[in-house]
Order: structure tokens, then sequence, then C-alpha cells
């Protein structure tokens, strides 16, 4: 298995593990098993089940907060996969499923990118990169108050913000203002490169900077390490 395939495929097994062993034995007793095999079309099954006290009834994967099933849906569409929760039937034994094809060297085709650019052609610029990426542009937006609410609504995996933005917040206002409510990746992607907008951004939390123009391959490897920041960044939370 390559290195950035496995990487990620670790993280979801850690993942599920460690959520097994903090909830589902309250009485400190329990089993494990954990089943790796191949499927059909090529792909392959991960699953990780458990005999304990089962999962709340009202938990929904695709929806919750939870940090740690947040990290397990990021990680997931990384590796082109899906997830499921499956409850058993009977007896209290609830299973966690990831599974996932061979992932390729560009990003995965199933994350999602939210755009903040004013300028409506370098805007659809932008998504048509991101497209010839693999990305799911989501939205583009003009102004921060609009691009906070889908940010925090949607929460994309990635988020390319220009600096100059309409309304009277700009990108800066922006990227903090949604740091503060939720841990996404962003990315300055601008032409501004002044001292005092330079000063600016380096007292806001961001996974890049990308001056313009620039190129595609400057544009995919910084929206990788940007990723897996924020991987890394969840796993410490976890810890």
């Amino acid at each position: 298995m390559a290195v950035d395939l496995a990487l990620p495929c670790g993280l979801i097994l850690n993942e599920l593990i460690s959520n097994a062993f903090k909830h589902g034995f309250p009485n400190g007793a329990g089993e494990i098993r954990l089943t790796l095999r191949k499927a059909v079309g090529g792909t392959c099954r991960l699953l990780v089940e458990d005999n304990g006290v089962g999962i709340p009834s009202d938990l929904e994967v695709n929806t919750s907060k939870s940090l740690g099933l947040r990290l397990v849906r990021l990680l997931t569409r990384q590796i082109r996969g899906s997830f499921e929760l499956v409850r058993s039937s009977p007896g209290p034994r609830p299973a966690c499923n990831s599974r996932w094809t061979k992932m390729c060297a560009d990003p995965n085709p199933e994350l999602r990118a939210l755009i903040f650019e004013d300028e409506i052609l370098i805007a659809e610029e932008l998504k048509e990169r991101l497209s010839r990426l693999g990305f799911e542009v989501i939205a583009t937006v003009d102004s921060a108050d609009e691009g906070i609410a889908i940010a925090t609504r949607e929460l994309p995996d990635v988020i390319l913000m220009d600096i100059r933005l309409k309304g009277k917040k700009d990108g800066i206002q922006a990227a903090q203002e949604i740091r503060r409510q939720v841990d996404l990746p962003i990315i300055y992607v601008t032409a501004y490169s002044d001292g005092r907008t330079v000063e600016r951004v380096k007292h806001t939390e961001h996974d890049g900077f990308i001056l313009k123009p620039f190129h595609r391959h400057e544009l995919q490897s910084t929206i990788q390490v940007a990723i897996q920041r924020r991987i890394r960044r969840a796993k410490e939370k976890l810890q």
C-alpha cells in the first residue's frame, strides 16, 4: 500500500478503535474485531466491530459535530471512500465501515472547496483549476458574511481566501471569524504582498499563502499541505 494511502487509512483505523475503547466499554471489558477484505470493483472494505454498549440511536454520522467523526469523514473523502455506521441486530454490536479505492496522485474528487473572491473572472478561473484538481466547488462568494455562513454550515475541506472582498469585512477578518468557530484549512490567494498586509496575515491562523498569479502545481501542493495540517491539528486535539 502506498504511503499516501496508508497514512489516512491508519488514522481512520486509529480513530475507530479509539472510539470503541472510549465509549463502548464502560465496564472495561469487551471485544473489538477488525476485518479487511477485498470487495467488488477493486475496492477494499475495512470493518471495525465491537460488542460494547452500542451507539446512541440519535447519532447521525454525516452531520455529527464530533471531532473524531469529522476527522474520519475528512480522511475517508481524501482516499475516495465512503463511511457508514451499521447497528447490528440482535444484540448491541455496532459496526463502523470504511470503504476506499486506490488513491490517485491528485486530490480526491470528493473533496469540497469554498472560494472567496470579488473578481468574477478570477473566481471562475479558480473554480476551473480546482475542478481540474478534482475538487467540488460548493460556492464562490464575494463578501465575507455570506462566505462565513456557508463555511460554518457546510464545513468545506479547504477555503481559498482573497483578501480584498466586497463589504465592510476583508478576507483576513473573514478568516479570523471562521477559525473562531470551526477549524477549517484556509489558504490566502491574493495579489497583495505589501508589508502591512503580510503582517496582518501573520497574526491570523491560516494554512497557506499564494500570490497571484500562480502555477497549478503551487496551488495543488499548497492545498495538500493545508489539508494534512488540518488532520494533524485534529489528531492533536483528540490525544
